[in-house]
């Protein structure tokens, strides 16, 4: 058996774990007093048939909305394409403007997108909690439609970024003890890295959930070491009958259970005890 995981950062090594996956209860909420989370992002990814005059109702979206978001910016975007010209030279040729608007709270802790794609809403820390965020995602949508007149919906995600502080015991740490998610390194003597930073993709079935996850280390700070865990749950609505405004919220709130689940499932119970 190979022996267990283990980063050090005077001289940084990971040694390869052969892990068991243990089925686990579902998981409730929990009202962690640490809570990881950085970050929350909701997304609805409309079909919007024919592409809004964004300035013909920019003031009266900005109106609607300065009470809850009295910053309101503009959403620019640009394609720059670049071409080879005579005797070696290139041009380049840039092509954009406002594509959407952007609004802010005044704490800055709330940020939402409009755009043509869709709409997205951002919560930064201290995230606020599900129940409490879904009501303003679907007073935000009710004004999204009224002013883009999207004709379905293509997918609605929920993304959550997590940092979680793992204490170092004289420079190292066995990961397999706060982590039930990621890959190994082969188990060769001499072997060492600097950290990691890995990209996966899974599907659960048979709720077809399809999940994005991007796990990382950062630097090591004061005997703790950082570990990012970026998830993001993505609901497909492409293939369902109905793709109507009925169809964003239970997606949602399948997409928050399973990553309520995703969440407690990749992490061990040593590693939920830093959070209480």
């Amino acid at each position: 058996m190979a022996p267990p995981l283990y980063v050090y950062f005077d001289h940084t090594l990971l040694m390869p774990a052969k892990r068991s996956l243990k089925k686990r209860p579902a998981a409730k909420p929990t009202r962690f007093s640490n809570p990881p989370v950085q970050e929350v992002v909701y997304h609805i990814r409309a079909v919007v048939p024919v592409l809004p005059d964004v300035n013909g109702f920019k003031a009266a979206l900005t109106e609607e909305l300065k009470a809850d978001y009295p910053i309101a910016e503009d959403f620019n975007l640009f394609q720059h394409t670049l071409q080879a010209g005579a005797l070696g030279m290139s041009t380049v040729q840039v092509q954009g403007g406002l594509f959407g608007l952007r609004f802010r709270n005044k704490k800055g802790t709330q940020v939402a997108h409009f755009t043509p794609n869709g709409l997205v809403l951002n919560w930064v820390k201290p995230y606020p909690g599900y129940e409490k965020c879904l009501p303003k995602v679907k007073k935000l949508w009710k004004l999204y439609a009224k002013y883009y007149g999207p004709i379905s919906v293509e997918t609605v995600s929920m993304r959550y970024i997590d940092r979680i502080q793992v204490p170092l015991v004289d420079g190292a740490v066995n990961l397999t003890e706060y982590l039930s998610i990621g890959a190994g390194v082969p188990n060769i003597q001499g072997l060492s890295v600097a950290g990691f930073n890995q990209v996966f993709e899974y599907n659960k079935q048979p709720e077809n959930i399809r999940t994005r996850v991007n796990l990382a280390t950062l630097n090591p700070q004061d005997h703790v070491l950082p570990v990012l865990l970026d998830h993001e749950a993505f609901i497909d609505l492409k293939g369902q009958k109905d793709r109507s405004d009925a169809a964003i919220w239970p997606a949602f709130d399948k997409a928050h259970t399973w990553s309520l689940q995703f969440f407690h499932g990749s992490l061990t119970p040593k590693c939920i005890d830093l959070f209480k």
